[in-house]
């Protein structure tokens, strides 16, 4: 049996698990190296504690405080850590930082954590998680890749995924799935099931909103009346194994790949793209019933 299947065998626990994140569970992702995940409930609440008192009728009851969940590690022993705001079904996942030579969207993910962390009101009552970076070692390293030489975003076990030579700028690994990063990010997926994920990158081409299957235009579209980016359904050549075909095309996930422009530093594209990610947040759409014709585009 290959890594891979082994891995989404794993993942059948999470039917078990699913309602941890209303529950306010920690968990410890089997990357890890758990043989399967572990939950760990935070210090205050190992115990039930007494009910809270009713909050004065026309009060506003104070906002959950963020949790933080422990997906694993990185090659080099990084921790992968998810920060989660908030309670609910669907939320909207947000990835910073999968090429380490794009440093401005794990900044722009971060800027968007500490935001939420001082105005929970600004996800409109939506959750959000959000990881960043998801490459620690390539974004300490300045480089592209992972620290096996792997772009992370052509290792998910997308149908389109296909081997590639080693050494090669969009290497794939040697089977998807392979590194320890994209299976923190797919156990992520798998146990918050969102309504959207938002990935962030960054290129020197221009920057652009890249949506992955129908269902993420109307977001790509909703965050293109904040930042004045274009709308694509492809940026121009194939990306076997990337997030976009795993989650949006083969999941049917909502799925948009923010692409900031690559000569800015993050708090300008953070500035361009501020009210873009809120917008985004505060109205996400749900996963379509069925694929349709544009399943087929290509994603970064």
């Amino acid at each position: 049996m290959s890594k891979v299947s082994v891995y989404m065998t794993r993942l059948r626990y999470v039917d078990g698990v699913r309602a941890a994140l209303a529950a306010g569970v920690v968990l410890g992702c089997w990357a890890a190296g758990c043989s399967r995940p572990a939950m760990l409930l935070p210090s205050e609440t190992r115990s039930a504690p007494p009910p809270a008192p009713a909050a004065p009728e026309g009060a506003a009851l104070p906002a959950a405080p963020p949790r933080q969940v422990a997906l694993g590690k990185s090659v080099m022993g990084q921790p992968l850590v998810l920060e989660v705001f908030g309670t609910g079904p669907q939320p909207v996942l947000i990835l910073g930082g999968f090429h380490g030579d794009e440093a401005s969207g794990a900044d722009v993910a971060r800027r968007l954590a500490a935001l939420l962390r001082e105005d929970p009101a600004a996800a409109q009552g939506r959750p959000v998680a959000v990881l960043a970076p998801v490459n620690p070692d390539g974004l300490t390293r300045g480089t592209r890749a992972n620290a096996n030489g792997v772009d992370l975003n052509r290792n998910f076990p997308a149908q389109n995924w296909r081997p590639s030579a080693a050494g090669r700028r969009y290497f794939g690994g040697r089977q998807p799935a392979s590194e320890p990063e994209v299976r923190a990010v797919m156990w992520a997926v798998e146990w918050l099931r969102p309504g959207l994920v938002i990935s962030l990158h960054a290129r020197a081409h221009g920057p652009c909103n890249n949506y992955d299957g129908p269902a993420g235009r109307p977001v790509a579209e909703r965050m293109a009346r904040h930042n004045g980016y274009p709308v694509v359904a492809t940026i121009g050549y194939p990306t076997p194994g990337s997030l976009g075909n795993w989650a949006g095309i083969d999941q049917r996930i909502p799925m948009v790949t923010l692409e900031l422009p690559g000569r800015l530093g993050g708090r300008p594209c953070w500035r361009a793209n501020r009210e873009a990610l809120l917008a985004a947040v505060g109205g996400h759409a749900a996963p379509p019933s069925a694929p349709a014709a544009e399943d087929t585009a290509l994603g970064q």
